[in-house]
């Protein structure tokens, strides 16, 4: 891959994900240690491949060091999908190339982000309960009485 080639895929995938409201930006390279090309989605590095040959497993492999390098935990590897069978050869056809335990750590926060909200819901519910039946400041009322229950 050539380096213009590359600069216009890494383009390419950052103004795809703004179009889709993630703030995404190119990454600069300083120093010795590689932190991945694009930079922006929560706990996560991109790294841009556009070649003709797959070396998908040392791939896969650097994207994960660069993460390291980054500070986040997870290297995910955005692959150029040609033109062909099934493919227009836009970006939202192309590939995300990730280990299957990075895969699964991501839908595990997500299913634990989504329970925390679940629970933040029932505790609103709550609170919107107390305060229709009287409370001033609902939960915060309920506090305020069980420290007073706490003092007595």
């Amino acid at each position: 891959m050539s380096a213009d080639q590359g600069t216009r895929w890494e383009t390419a995938v950052v103004k795809y994900g703004r179009s889709l409201g993630l703030s995404l930006i190119r990454a600069v390279q300083r120093g010795r240690q590689d932190v991945g090309d694009i930079h922006g989605l929560p706990d996560a590095v991109l790294q841009a491949k556009d070649a003709q040959g797959h070396r998908l497993a040392e791939w896969v492999d650097d994207a994960g060091r660069q993460a390291v390098a980054a500070g986040v935990p997870w290297g995910i590897v955005a692959l150029k999908r040609r033109r062909g069978k099934g493919s227009s050869g836009s970006v939202a056809d192309s590939y995300a190339l990730m280990k299957l335990s990075t895969l699964f750590e991501i839908f595990t926060d997500l299913a634990e982000g989504r329970e925390a909200i679940a629970e933040l819901e029932e505790l609103a519910e709550c609170d919107e309960k107390l305060a229709s039946e009287g409370w001033r400041e609902g939960v915060a009322d309920l506090a305020e009485l069980w420290e007073d229950e706490d003092d007595g």
